[in-house]
């Protein structure tokens, strides 16, 4: 269960975020050079016109293996995270939010300890044409260069951004878990009423 959910999360993140990279790229160039640009067409634009359409794919590696790793940790965590907080199996699949959150929290944080290095990673990449493509390459040179505090030094920011949203993401999942499968039982002719411990009231047998 724990290898299934690990590389599932792991494939998911990868692909989902490596579609996007473009798009990422243009973001950190609008950030770090605001003044360049008149938004986010003219980057692109100006990107590929000086740099060829390639540059938009900077920071593709750092960007698949770094959410890969992330994924993987963070929906495999958090499953294990559930039934290791749960009294029982059955409250393990249909967890109270408490515990939806406290699985998430936990497994975010661990996840955002392997993504920010390859996140400082991929920034870089991005903005510096000198910096080396692969990210194991790029995570050598930063710790040659600045150490663990260059790897780390977003740590703080991505679990400020990653965590809360992981919690919210989770605890969303699970109450929309709890509500189909209150609507097809009510479809299918069930018609008791309950509630999910910690959540507000859905329908289930």
């Amino acid at each position: 269960r724990f290898a299934q959910s690990f590389f599932a999360g792991g494939f998911c993140a990868l692909i989902s975020h490596a579609l996007f990279t473009p798009i990422d790229v243009v973001k950190t160039r609008l950030q770090t050079s605001a003044s360049k640009y008149k938004g986010p067409v003219d980057a692109a634009r100006c990107i590929v016109r000086e740099e060829g359409k390639r540059a938009l794919l900077k920071g593709l590696g750092a960007t698949a293996a770094g959410y890969f790793i992330h994924g993987a940790f963070k929906f495999s965590l958090y499953e294990l995270a559930k039934v290791a907080m749960s009294p029982t199996q059955e409250l393990a699949l249909r967890p109270p939010l408490y515990i939806a959150a406290a699985a998430a929290l936990f497994a975010e944080t661990v996840a955002g300890f392997f993504l920010t290095p390859m996140e400082a990673v991929r920034i870089r990449a991005v903005v510096d044409p000198t910096f080396p493509a692969s990210p194991f390459a790029g995570i050598r040179l930063l710790y040659k260069s600045e150490g663990l505090h260059g790897l780390y030094k977003g740590l703080a920011p991505i679990l400020l951004k990653q965590v809360p949203y992981t919690v919210a993401q989770f605890g969303a999942f699970e109450v929309s878990v709890a509500l189909v499968q209150g609507f097809l039982r009510m479809i299918a002719g069930g018609d008791r009423y309950t509630s999910i411990p910690g959540s507000a009231p859905f329908v289930s047998t």
